[in-house]
């Protein structure tokens, strides 16, 4: 009777840990693609890393503000204009609010998530590969692309003894990676972003993130 009553109270304390705010590190796996269907996009993998905080509401809700640095790169090739390949990379810092809902098995805490979130580039690189032509690799370089991203996530995920979260998330930018660089100075990169991103195309694609809360 002792050791059924000490078990249940094992399980009562943890149920009530788990229900608990945390302060979390986190870090995974950014898949891009892109939205344009007249080009070939191909994934490149790169890597997501943050903090998180998890504050549960009631009935099985809960918000996860996140605060990251994400890269999101693609590549593309353009026969058609004697381009073989062309390669963007970029650094984003962004934030978002995670809404969670699943039940709470006391262990395991499996729940679905929606999330907006918005993020600020910080950093690129722009490669082009002109056929019989050394390549062309640019950093940091702003004239037509568009820094700033919003978009939505959808996803699902499953929390172990309130202490890990591993999620996967599909993400989608609203708005376009292009922006009319006006009077500034044009080049091909200018041309070729113009080409990839000027109808309101940016990175869309997977995200999958393994959590630590303390």
């Amino acid at each position: 009777m002792k050791r059924l009553l000490l078990i249940i109270s094992v399980l009562c304390l943890g149920v009530v840990s788990y229900a608990q705010d945390g302060l979390g590190l986190l870090g995974g796996l950014t898949s891009s693609q892109d939205r344009l269907q007249e080009f070939d996009f191909d994934n490149i993998t790169q890597f997501r890393a943050g903090v998180a905080y998890k504050h549960p509401i009631a009935l099985g809700f809960a918000v996860q503000p996140e605060f990251t640095y994400s890269v999101k790169a693609t590549a593309v090739s353009m026969d058609a204009l004697q381009l073989s390949n062309f390669e963007l990379k970029m650094g984003y810092l962004e934030a978002s609010m995670q809404l969670q809902w699943g039940p709470d098995l006391i262990i395991l805490r499996p729940y679905v998530l929606a999330e907006p979130f918005v993020g600020y580039a910080v950093n690129n690189r722009i490669s082009t590969f002109m056929l019989d032509s050394p390549k062309l690799t640019k950093d940091n370089y702003w004239n037509s692309i568009q820094r700033l991203e919003y978009g939505y996530a959808l996803g699902g995920g499953l929390e172990m003894f309130g202490l890990f979260q591993i999620s996967a998330k599909r993400y989608v930018n609203l708005g376009s990676l292009y922006k009319d660089p006006g009077t500034a100075s044009w080049d091909a990169s200018d041309t070729f972003t113009e080409r990839l991103f000027g109808e309101g195309n940016s990175f869309c694609g997977w995200m999958i993130s393994l959590a630590f809360f303390f």
